[in-house]
């Protein structure tokens, strides 16, 4: 959710999915206190993006690949970005690494 801020208060236009309808009206809130031009959504990681092909510069999605996926699942995920994505567009995530107190708890896929 800092993210989103950071990037619209930079003057980037953002379109957030996020699974939690919490997490979706934190985002909103924080956005309309800070009159940032924030755009978001409810939505299903499992399902295709509800974005049209090629629409975006950049991707980012915050610990979304530490989740627990199938393989398959992993894959329509994956595809779904690049399809979303520009052509040389880019594809940022975070996820956990060794300074993060669960790194390495998990199952390596």
């Amino acid at each position: 959710m800092v993210e989103t801020q950071c990037f619209a208060s930079n003057g980037l236009e953002v379109e957030a999915l996020d699974y939690s309808r919490t997490g979706i009206e934190i985002i909103n809130k924080k956005a309309h206190e800070k009159k940032l031009p924030v755009k978001s959504q409810l939505f299903d990681v499992k399902k295709p993006l509800p974005f049209r092909d090629a629409c975006f510069d950049a991707v980012y999605s915050h610990m979304l690949l530490n989740m627990r996926f199938s393989q398959a699942e992993l894959h329509s995920i994956l595809s779904e970005i690049r399809r979303v994505l520009k052509p040389n567009g880019l594809n940022y995530f975070s996820v956990r690494n060794h300074n993060d107190k669960f790194y390495g708890n998990g199952v390596e896929v």
